[in-house]
């Protein structure tokens, strides 16, 4: 039987990721393995691997923002959705959400419907969810790619289902879509909040 994807965040440490088993990043996809260790300092000399530097540079992996932001929800007649903005990225894969709202009261069919789920579901860091009135068709589908996807210069996307230890999901947050912060600056640890932009240099 497989084995769950398990991630954990060490206090001021990297991610250590087991039973992992598929990883790519900057593009090209790297040869898994039963474990590895992830930076999460953002001062790696061996990204996207840990190499010990967050015990040089003092690396706080506590999260500085103190009180959660409320969520958002937005009532359609057919489908809602809420938004957490504690766990967005800001990556904008939402901006056809605007359109497809207004128009959803207004015909209230199944394909308008279906493509708020669609970009709900393409949401990567899972702030974005959905609660439909009836079955969606057809139903949303997630893009494939691998277990972790790891951007250069920017955060880990994870898309399998995951246990995660040394830290806790969001209340109703997916546990097969997060965003997870390599860069350090993050005020969301361990989740990215869109901080790496500002970094220069960050690989």
């Amino acid at each position: 039987m497989s084995k769950k994807l398990t991630i954990e965040a060490f206090k001021n440490g990297p991610f250590k990721v087991t039973h992992l088993k598929s990883l790519s990043f900057a593009g090209q996809s790297l040869e898994p393995a039963e474990e590895v260790f992830l930076c999460r300092c953002g001062e790696t000399s061996t990204p996207p691997y840990c190499d010990g530097t967050h015990k040089k540079v003092g690396f706080d992996g506590s999260a500085s923002q103190t009180e959660p932001k409320p969520l958002k929800v937005w009532q359609g007649k057919g489908i809602s959705t809420t938004f957490d903005p504690n766990i967005c990225t800001h990556v904008l894969y939402c901006r056809p959400l605007d359109e497809l709202r207004l128009r959803e009261p207004e015909d209230n069919t199944q394909a308008t419907a279906a493509e708020i789920a669609q970009v709900v579901m393409n949401c990567p860091s899972g702030a974005l969810r959905f609660e439909a009135k009836e079955e969606i068709l057809p139903p949303p589908q997630r893009i494939k790619s691998p277990a972790l996807e790891i951007f250069e210069g920017a955060e880990i996307r994870v898309h399998q289902e995951y246990e995660a230890l040394g830290f806790e999901l969001r209340p109703g947050q997916p546990n097969n879509r997060s965003a997870l912060c390599r860069c350090g600056r993050s005020k969301n640890k361990p989740f990215c909040n869109g901080a790496h932009v500002a970094k220069k240099d960050f690989k």
